[in-house]
């Protein structure tokens, strides 16, 4: 579990699980400013794995998206800026009249599926063609 909030970001909708995550507040729509941006566990393997999501497109999608869903910079409402099998990017204006706060985090990976391993055939059972 998180043992701190995001200095800056959208802190309501990373799950509590979560321990590594980004969050920035963005000038709206998309404009991220350089130091209005926190990292919590930045030096951990899984955050590596973020920061390489996000920097081979991810923030780039979601900030295409933030100039093109119609959100309002006055509106409390959170929408997902940019979602695949790796992770989340989502963002909220809360209501701020200029800004956009933004979270990102990677999806909980599944167990590893052993595949099971198949029968083999007897030669003379095979079918024909």
């Amino acid at each position: 579990m998180r043992e701190q909030k995001l200095a800056w970001g959208l802190n309501a909708e990373i799950p509590e699980e979560v321990e590594v995550c980004w969050g920035a507040r963005w000038i709206y729509p998309d404009d991220m400013v350089h130091d209005r941006q926190d990292f919590k566990g930045i030096d951990t393997p899984e955050g590596k794995r973020l920061k390489e999501w996000l920097n081979n497109g991810a923030i780039r999608r979601a900030q295409k998206k933030a100039r093109e869903c119609n959100m309002l910079p006055n509106e409390d409402r959170t929408i997902v800026l940019y979602e695949d099998k790796t992770g989340i990017v989502k963002g909220n204006c809360n209501g701020s009249y200029g800004y956009l706060y933004v979270c990102a985090y990677l999806k909980k990976r599944g167990p590893a599926v052993e595949p099971e391993p198949k029968e083999r055939v007897k030669k003379e059972t095979q079918p024909r063609f």
